[in-house]
């Protein structure tokens, strides 16, 4: 442009970038001496929330939020539950950041336990067919005694 006239700058959207700051001087006049303008920017930090849930939806341990750069890489990983074994590894517990929210849901399902109700006399002897309960591990569990004819 000539001198004296006005100029304009427009910051560019860079993918991955957020603009930190608009330079005091992004509009001015021109002069004979050559002007710099510089648009400063920061990497926009992307978000991962891992889940940890059961065959349900219900929460089995607490989310987790990860944070990083744009376009850089995240790892999550299972976690060890009590009682649950992990059902699915996400297809997307490795991944890059990206601007949007990503979920990452870790799916668990209960553990069973199996509990065996034998009947037996004073010496051991079994007076009626052992009976099998299962469960979900951590679930109370009930037996009852039956009534057998010649024991009391």
């Amino acid at each position: 442009g000539n001198v004296g006239e006005k100029y304009e700058t427009q910051a560019k959207e860079i993918p991955g970038y957020a603009l930190k700051e608009k330079p005091s001087n992004a509009t001015g006049t021109y002069t004979k001496e050559t002007q710099t303008v510089t648009y400063v920017y920061k990497r926009q930090q992307g978000v991962v929330q891992v889940k940890y849930v059961d065959e349900q939806g219900r929460e089995v341990a607490p989310t987790e939020t990860l944070t990083g750069n744009v376009g850089e890489k995240y790892e999550t990983q299972a976690k060890e539950i009590p009682g649950y074994t992990l059902k699915e590894k996400p297809s997307n517990a490795t991944g890059t950041y990206k601007e949007e929210t990503q979920t990452v849901t870790y799916v668990y399902k209960r553990q069973q336990g199996v509990v065996q109700v034998k009947y037996v006399d004073e010496q051991g002897r079994e007076v009626a067919p052992t009976e099998t309960l299962t469960g979900n591990v951590g679930e109370k569990y009930e037996t009852q005694a039956k009534e057998i004819p010649g024991y009391a």
